[in-house]
C-alpha cells in the first residue's frame, strides 16, 4: 500500500547526499512507491488542535546537485500524512523541543518517527550514559574544577558540546595542553549548558562502526573513517564510508545495546561503536560513542564484532 510520507528536515537543497541518512530514506521510500512531501521546521504550525505544515511534493534522485525536485507549496493537516519523519539536525534547543511538542499532538494517529516524546526525552549524549559499561569514562559538567580533576585522572580527553551534532566543535585536549584554559573559556562563553568531557581513545582515528537499528534490530552498518589530520569520522566532516570487515547480516550486540521496550519507542537509532579491547577495566569489549535518533547514510553490509 502506498503511503504519504512527510519529511521535516533542514533545507534539502543544501544536503550532501553521499552522507545523508534522510536522503537514503527518501530514496528508498520513493522506490517503494510512497508519496513524498517536504517541509522545513519553520513551516510547522499549531492552531487549536490542528497541526499543519506548508509542504511541497518531493521527487528525489541519486544525483548530487540535482537530487531534489519540488512541486507547488500546499498547506495540509499533518494527520492527512501516514508518516512524518522528524529529521532536522540539532541543535537541541527550544525550537527543537517545541517541534516535538507540536508533532506529539498527531502521534500515533500519524506515525512520527521517532516518537516526539522519546526524541525530547533522550538527547543522544545523555541517553548513551545509560550504558556506562560500554563507554570510555565520560563527564558531563561545566565546572572547571571537575573537568580538571577528570583530566588529571584520565589524561588526554575529548571535549564536545552536549547538544551538538555531526562532529562540530569536537576537540582533543592533551594531558598538559596549553590551550585548555582558552578552550574552557570558549566553551563556557558559547554554551549555557554543561558539555561532554570524555577519555580520549587513540584508535578513534581508525574510524568507527555506525550501526542502524530499526525497532531494536540491526538493519545495516558502515565503517566511518576520518579524513587525514582529523579525529572525526562524521561524513559531513569529510569522513569516508567503508564496508564493515565482515558481511554477516545478524550483528551480535552486547546485552544492553538499545532495544525498544514498552513505553520507549525509538524506531530508528544510530549507534556508533568500536570493537577494540578497552584500555581500562571493563567486562565487555564493546564501546559505544553516541546514540542518536538516526545515523548517517547506511551501508549494505553489517559487521560481526570480534
Amino acid at each position: 500500500m502506498a503511503l504519504t510520507v512527510a519529511v521535516q528536515m533542514d533545507p534539502i537543497q543544501a544536503i550532501r547526499i553521499a552522507g545523508d541518512t534522510t536522503f537514503a530514506l527518501l530514496l528508498e521510500a520513493q522506490a517503494r512507491g510512497h508519496r513524498l512531501l517536504y517541509y522545513t521546521p519553520d513551516r510547522l504550525s499549531l492552531q487549536g488542535r490542528r497541526v499543519t505544515a506548508r509542504v511541497e511534493p518531493l521527487t528525489v534522485r541519486d544525483v548530487e546537485g540535482a537530487h531534489a525536485t519540488l512541486g507547488e507549496i500546499e498547506r495540509i493537516d499533518l494527520t492527512e500524512a501516514d508518516v512524518v519523519l522528524m529529521r532536522q539536525d540539532p541543535p537541541f534547543d527550544m525550537a527543537y523541543v517545541t517541534a516535538t511538542h507540536m508533532l506529539e499532538r498527531i502521534h500515533p494517529q500519524t506515525l512520527v518517527v521517532n516518537n516526539p516524546a522519546e526524541v525530547r526525552n533522550a538527547p543522544e549524549k545523555l541517553f548513551v550514559l545509560d550504558f556506562p559499561e560500554l563507554m570510555p569514562p565520560t563527564l558531563i559538567s561545566r565546572d572547571r574544577a571537575e573537568i580538571e580533576a577528570f583530566r588529571l585522572e584520565h589524561g588526554t580527553v575529548a571535549m564536545k558540546p552536549l547538544h551538538g551534532h555531526g562532529g562540530a566543535a569536537v576537540f582533543k585536549v592533551t594531558e598538559k595542553d596549553p590551550n585548555f584554559g582558552s578552550m574552557f573559556d570558549l566553551f563556557a562563553t558559547t554554551f549555557k549548558e554543561a558539555w561532554v568531557t570524555q577519555r580520549y581513545l587513540d584508535r578513534v582515528t581508525e574510524g568507527d562502526k555506525r550501526i542502524i537499528l530499526v525497532d531494536g534490530v540491526a538493519m545495516g552498518a558502515v565503517n566511518r573513517v576520518p579524513a587525514t589530520n582529523d579525529l572525526r569520522s562524521n561524513m559531513v566532516r569529510g569522513g569516508a564510508a567503508a564496508p564493515p570487515v565482515a558481511s554477516s547480516f545478524m550483528v551480535p550486540f552486547p546485552p544492553r545495546a538499545p532495544r525498544p521496550v514498552p513505553g520507549d519507542r525509538r524506531q530508528v537509532i544510530g549507534w556508533s561503536m568500536w570493537s577494540r579491547k578497552p584500555a581500562w577495566p571493563r567486562s565487555r569489549s564493546y564501546h559505544a560513542r553516541s546514540a542518536g535518533s538516526s545515523g548517517r547514510r547506511i551501508g549494505s553490509a553489517n559487521q560481526r564484532w570480534t
